[in-house]
């Protein structure tokens, strides 16, 4: 090693053991992994421009747009996307209640139509895939 050069990991450890005796490096993590919390995203999925949509919760919202086409003759597609739990899923079917044709499906009132084009304007499509 020459007096100019910073040390390394390598120069060290051969200073340590000596030079003609190498030594496998092994470097030490500083941190531990910790799982991140899984995230949910409530979904709007439907036709692009006509008919009912589907407001649902999942944590993968391409994977859950897969599985929702294959029960639909029309082209679906992700209307709206938003980090969210069930709470908030609950709080929006509670919302549109009088629109609400079976289970998680509501029809496109006014003022559905209104919320997806909120949300779509607060987040772009490039950030939600």
């Amino acid at each position: 090693m020459r007096s100019r050069e910073v040390p390394t990991f390598k120069h060290i450890n051969e200073l340590a053991q000596g030079a003609d005796e190498k030594v496998p490096l092994k470097r030490k993590r500083n941190f531990q992994r910790r799982p991140h919390p899984p995230r949910t995203w409530v979904y709007i999925i439907g036709h692009p421009t006509e008919g009912p949509v589907k407001i649902g919760v999942t944590k993968n919202a391409k994977r859950r747009l897969a599985g929702l086409q294959t029960a639909s003759a029309h082209k679906l597609t992700i209307l709206a996307r938003f980090c969210g739990d069930k709470a908030d899923e609950a709080r929006i079917h509670e919302r549109f209640k009088l629109a609400r044709l079976e289970g998680e499906c509501f029809k496109r009132t006014i003022e559905v139509a209104g919320f997806i084009k909120d949300i779509r304007r607060r987040q772009p499509l490039d950030q939600w895939v």
